[in-house]
């Protein structure tokens, strides 16, 4: 991770390198309102939210497949 001015962590997209958790291809990344969490799906069809800050995991689900 890379440091901003006050030598705090933050967190940079970088598209060679997976999101922390996901183990296939990442789709989306998407942004709160408020810019303190995101979320990110992949093609291993996990939802992950992650703080902006830390990087921590807040929750994760599995995407369910729509069958018909």
């Amino acid at each position: 991770m890379e440091e901003d001015e006050k030598g705090v962590e933050k967190l940079a997209w970088n598209p060679e390198c997976p999101v922390a958790g996901h183990s296939d291809k990442v789709y989306f990344v998407a942004f709160s309102s408020d810019g303190k969490q995101f979320v990110s799906g992949s093609a291993d069809n996990l939802v992950k939210i992650r703080d902006t800050e830390t990087g921590a995991e807040v929750s994760s689900f599995l995407r369910l497949r729509r069958v018909c």
